[in-house]
């Protein structure tokens, strides 16, 4: 590796941006690849070079001098496609990791989206049972009665006068105080008796 430093995007639900990531590798496999044909080369040239050294004169010291270059650079290019090669493999395994946690996070999300349907379906049940106990409440609050087209009064019923209780004025005009629907239910009352 020449020293470039990788940078990804990272993507909404965890990890890095694939493409990125994709596109990282493939720079790194072609590097790996021309790292591989330079260390042909140098092992081609050196190969050559190795087979003219046998007259000792100024081009043998070039020469050796040349090899040793060589040898050093495809160390080099051998030790940048290892570091190349593990980077790879790190980036392989984070975007299965990554993968893994965004499978679950969709697995967790879908999960909710159940509950929550549950939950709306609850709420919609509780609402309608509130609505009845509140349409039962506001009619229980009306006395029923027998519409008045269909009620006849009894010709021949005298309603029995009221006793007249022996007590003192206060608790008089207390007894007096009765709603007037109170006296009407009596009446109809001891008439379907």
């Amino acid at each position: 590796m020449t020293g470039d430093v990788a940078y990804f995007r990272k993507r909404f639900i965890g990890g890095f941006n694939r493409d990125d990531v994709v596109a990282y590798i493939a720079k790194i496999t072609t590097e790996r690849n021309e790292a591989i044909e330079a260390k042909e080369k140098f092992e081609a040239e050196l190969e050559n070079l190795s087979t003219h050294t046998g007259s000792p004169d100024k081009n043998t010291e070039e020469a050796e001098s040349k090899v040793e270059e060589l040898r050093r650079q495809i160390i080099e290019f051998c030790s940048q496609m290892q570091q190349m090669e593990s980077e790879t493999e790190e980036l392989r395994s984070q975007i299965q990791q990554a993968e893994r946690e965004a499978s679950e996070l969709r697995r967790q999300m879908q999960q909710s989206e159940n509950e929550a349907e549950k939950l709306r379906s609850q709420n919609s049940e509780l609402q309608e049972q509130i609505d009845m106990c509140r349409c039962k409440e506001h009619s229980n609050n009306f006395p029923e009665m027998e519409p008045e087209s269909e009620y006849e009064p009894d010709p021949e019923y005298e309603p029995e006068p009221e006793p007249k209780p022996e007590t003192e004025p206060a608790e008089q005009e207390h007894a007096k105080e009765k709603p007037p629907g109170s006296v009407l239910r009596v009446k109809l009352s001891k008439r379907l008796k």
